[in-house]
């Protein structure tokens, strides 16, 4: 591979890396609406959850979320229970909260 392609293939993937980046740390919601609730059951696969965020308004790609679950290596241990979106709350800061348990209590 010659230079100007080695640049070429170096400078897509910085973009697609930055892009990625900027997902994980935007909004889920956008401005003016109201908190969601997501609910994770036991036994609730990466897929299932990227779909539910998806069919609910909260991620606009399928697909993005699921590749969080994936890439980070936890997908298997997101805990079940309720988890409250509310507007700000980026994909990273609701992956640590499937994560960690991080459960609405009632």
């Amino acid at each position: 591979m010659t230079f100007k392609g080695r640049a070429y293939l170096g400078s897509c993937v910085l973009c697609l890396m930055a892009g990625y980046a900027f997902y994980l740390f935007s909004p889920m919601l956008p401005g003016g609406v109201s908190e969601k609730i997501l609910d994770v059951e036991r036994g609730d696969t990466a897929k299932n959850l990227d779909l539910k965020l998806k069919a609910m308004g909260s991620v606009r790609v399928a697909g993005l979320f699921y590749s969080v679950l994936r890439l980070s290596g936890q997908s298997h241990t997101i805990q079940a229970g309720q988890y409250r979106i509310e507007p700000g709350l980026t994909p990273w800061g609701l992956y640590q909260r499937l994560v960690h348990g991080d459960v609405i209590y009632y």
